[in-house]
């Protein structure tokens, strides 16, 4: 009783009185005061835990909360696919790529994003969670690998939450039934953030990456619907304020055109780099899907051109990587 701190009016304040957690404190001390050697409590430890395995086992087992969340994972994704790009850790990026697989072979049906999958259903109609942090997720494997299809998916998934989501005021609703009693428009922040702090950071990411002005509108729609909430309450919209600065006065976004495979300096893109999009262009990608005056860039010479904007000035093409990296002030 003692190596686990079991006491008889509880170890912490319950409802029930003499409610326990069990927990080790210090081996040590426990053998010292019993007179024992730590070889000798770890013999009787053994034995207590298979005495007390025995008996939970004559217990119903808890339920085990096995589903697999969409949501959650798209965070995970996101999670391992800057892991890979930051470490260098492959083993990470084939985590992201597996469970990415797994999301659109199990979790999708006609394009449209299912919530949950669990004893080999999947059920329940995507939420905006769903899509904004998968979408951010993909846009965290374009960061990681400069594979354009992952841009070209998070404008699939954003098209859908544009034209089922969306709330004509600014912002989206949690859910795409417009029948539902009450449509909840979520902005606050808490353990997780919101689906609309995800998707403004989104939208300001895509239209970074791709030039386009409009999707860097909608994510000032978003700041603008929310403004009231995040003026009376601020530390409740922590991740929709991070992106809020970029919101307003606008990123910057570098797009390099190679005239072959690209070649990235590193620092680039590992170095954290507030309010910034990274566009690569060149070798064997397809960017059909974009603007055409991003697609109007072309390398200058025989390697890769740099094409800079800060906010709304632009600086002229660049064929040296150095001098981008200085004006971003990166190391």
């Amino acid at each position: 009783m003692r190596y686990f701190n079991v006491l008889e009016d509880g170890n912490f304040r319950g409802e029930v009185r003499g409610a326990n957690i069990l927990h080790v404190d210090s081996p040590e001390r426990v053998a010292e005061e019993f007179n024992l050697t730590l070889d000798e409590l770890n013999e009787r430890i053994e034995e207590a835990r298979r005495v007390l395995l025995e008996r939970r086992l004559e217990r119903e087992a808890p339920s085990v909360d096995d589903k697999v969340l969409t949501d959650w994972n798209g965070l995970m994704i996101g999670a391992l696919a800057r892991c890979s790009r930051v470490l260098d850790h492959d083993e990470s990026l084939r985590a992201a790529e597996g469970c990415l697989e797994f999301i659109e072979g199990r979790l999708m049906s006609d394009g449209r994003l299912l919530h949950r999958y669990r004893d080999g259903e999947a059920a329940i109609n995507g939420k905006l969670d769903d899509y904004a942090f998968l979408i951010w997720g993909l846009l965290e494997m374009y960061d990681a690998t400069l594979r354009e299809g992952y841009i070209r998916k998070a404008l699939e998934l954003t098209e859908i939450l544009r034209d089922n989501f969306r709330d004509s005021d600014g912002g989206f609703y949690l859910t795409d039934d417009p029948d539902v009693i009450v449509r909840p428009k979520e902005s606050m922040d808490g353990a997780i953030p919101s689906g609309n702090s995800v998707q403004m950071q989104n939208l300001l990411r895509l239209g970074g990456l791709l030039e386009d002005e409009g999707l860097i509108d909608e994510a000032r729609g978003i700041l603008k619907a929310f403004s009231r909430r995040v003026e009376s309450s601020p530390g409740a919209h922590t991740f929709l304020l991070s992106s809020a600065e970029w919101a307003v006065y606008g990123g910057r976004s570098l797009v390099v055109v190679c005239s072959g495979e690209p070649e990235i300096p590193a620092v680039l893109r590992k170095t954290l780099i507030p309010d910034f999009t990274l566009t690569v262009m060149g070798g064997s990608g397809d960017w059909s899907f974009a603007p055409a005056h991003l697609n109007e860039k072309v390398a200058l010479g025989d390697g890769c051109t740099y094409y800079l904007c800060d906010g709304s000035k632009c600086h002229p093409p660049a064929e040296d990587p150095e001098r981008v990296i200085e004006y971003l002030g990166v190391k």
